[in-house]
């Protein structure tokens, strides 16, 4: 039998720093963000700790927000809120109120609506998912007998040419695959795995509502994940800035449309990341390209190569945006990241020495059109970015 074999591949892991801007609500296209809330317009909620509720913040993720493991959390129609139960109740509210304020503008923005959210959003965390795919969908032996991914997975059509593809091709293949299954088809996977493999795989379940970590080392920025966001408390000057959550909510539906099970690589160039960010929140962008070039960051490393701060550099990036948005219809900037989800190759490059990776590469070359209609390749935006402004 031929069992999935993953190839660990070392690459440089880049440090989680906080993204979006700082700056207050003054800069910003205010049509486009909601209020900031205050005490007498919260959202309303009720406090509850998993011990009783039986919903637990997802286990992979938790390594990421110390304060879920408490277990105490804040729930209202449209996000659930986890923090330290020493936070003050308005640090809760604050922070539902904030996320709940900005998601219609959220969805409106990247042309999606809740339910495609909830579509796109993985039933399982990325443990679940990645161990039922390499120890069960890929195909397992037990007491003697070898089990294909046709026995697991009726519903699996092997590609021409399986036989002879790479190890990391073949999990590509399957990732793009489980991508595009549904819920109800991942939990006939993954009960199959459990099965093999018991445990209590509630504890690994992804709420379809919003989820917040309350960490107090976001300070005033924040940072976006698969399940929602990491920001800081209000009472210890964690944001109140509409924009800011704007912005995040903006990259957490960028992670569950184009890469929800392997949200730590990143697959987009950071320049259009944070272009998009930028632009559809509304906060500051670039008035000219003043001889700059952001289309040549794709990484954070980069952009410490090319630009003087991180304020100057996320002006350009929305620059950059601006013009796919002023050319390309919301549905072509979804359907871009969802070519990224289902890219069945493995990215031979690795977002090092100033590349793209191949699926952002393909899926830029096949959605984005120039202001005359025909075809944008990434290597014309990189190579001749001036002229298009």
């Amino acid at each position: 039998m031929n069992k999935l074999k993953l190839l660990f591949i070392a690459v440089i892991a880049f440090a989680l720093t906080a993204c979006g801007s700082s700056a207050d609500d003054s800069s910003v296209e205010t049509g486009k963000i909601g209020a900031n809330p205050d005490s007498s317009s919260y959202v309303s909620g009720d406090f509850k700790h998993s011990s009783t509720s039986g919903y637990h913040y997802p286990e992979f993720y938790i390594s990421s927000c110390v304060s879920a493991l408490d277990g105490y959390y804040f729930e209202s129609e449209n996000v659930l809120v986890f923090g330290l139960q020493n936070y003050g109740e308005d640090d809760f509210k604050n922070a539902a109120t904030l996320v709940d304020n900005n998601l219609s503008s959220a969805f409106s923005e990247m042309g999606i609506t809740k339910s495609d959210l909830d579509a796109y959003r993985p039933k399982y965390d990325r443990s679940v998912a990645r161990n039922t795919i390499i120890n069960y969908l890929s195909g397992y032996s037990l007491n003697g007998v070898d089990y294909s991914t046709g026995d697991v997975d009726s519903d699996f059509v092997y590609p021409v040419g399986w036989e002879t593809m790479s190890d990391e091709d073949k999990y590509a293949y399957y990732v793009a695959y489980w991508n595009s299954l549904s819920d109800q088809k991942h939990d006939e996977l993954v009960s199959g795995f459990f099965a093999l493999y018991p445990a209590n795989y509630e504890n690994y379940i992804v709420s379809k509502k919003i989820i917040v970590c309350l960490d107090e080392r976001m300070g005033d920025g924040g940072e976006a994940t698969v399940l929602g966001m990491n920001i800081g408390p209000k009472s210890s000057g964690g944001t109140t800035n509409s924009a800011l959550v704007l912005h995040e909510l903006i990259h957490m539906i960028q992670k569950n449309i184009a890469n929800p099970l392997d949200e730590s690589e990143r697959l987009l160039d950071r320049w259009f990341s944070e272009g998009q960010a930028v632009y559809l929140s509304g906060q500051k962008t670039a008035t000219s390209v003043n001889g700059q070039t952001p289309v040549h960051v794709k990484t954070i490393v980069d952009e410490n190569a090319y630009f003087s701060s991180p304020g100057l550099a996320y002006e350009h990036y929305g620059l950059a945006y601006k013009y796919l948005a002023e050319y390309n219809p919301k549905e072509s900037m979804v359907s871009l990241l969802e070519d990224i989800r289902y890219y069945r190759k493995a990215d031979t490059s690795y977002m090092l020495n100033n590349s793209s990776k191949d699926s952002f590469r393909y899926a830029f070359d096949e959605n984005m059109k120039k202001a005359d209609g025909t075809q944008l390749t990434l290597d014309e935006y990189e190579n001749y970015y001036g002229s298009f402004h």
